[in-house]
């Protein structure tokens, strides 16, 4: 295997999200998901450790899931210490991401 990206995301059915302009219905608490929305993220790209300090700056759309929804996704944390936990070590491309109705992150 050289390569392994997966996204989650918990996104709200869509008649849930249509009154807010993040399109999310908070489940927990707001201002705790929001924070974990300005993480940092570290993970592998093509072969080197990436790390951004502000995930929702690289936020990038994904129209390859979904024809239907338009969604973003962002890396989330630390995606490298489950490379080993997953035997995926040699990995040229890890990430473990979030997924969000486009424009959550600009908005944010």
């Amino acid at each position: 295997m050289t390569s392994y990206e997966s996204y989650c995301g918990g996104l709200a059915a869509a008649e849930d999200a249509e009154s807010n302009p993040l399109g999310y219905k908070f489940s927990w608490n707001p201002g705790a998901a929001i924070k974990t929305s300005l993480n940092s993220a570290t993970y592998m790209r093509d072969g080197k450790v990436v790390t951004d300090k502000k995930v929702l700056e690289v936020a990038a759309p994904r129209n390859d899931y979904s024809v239907a929804m338009k969604l973003e996704s962002y890396p989330n944390r630390d995606s490298t210490v489950f490379m080993k936990k997953f035997g995926m070590s040699d990995c040229k491309t890890f990430v473990r991401g979030t997924l969000r109705f486009e424009g959550f992150s600009a908005i944010l």
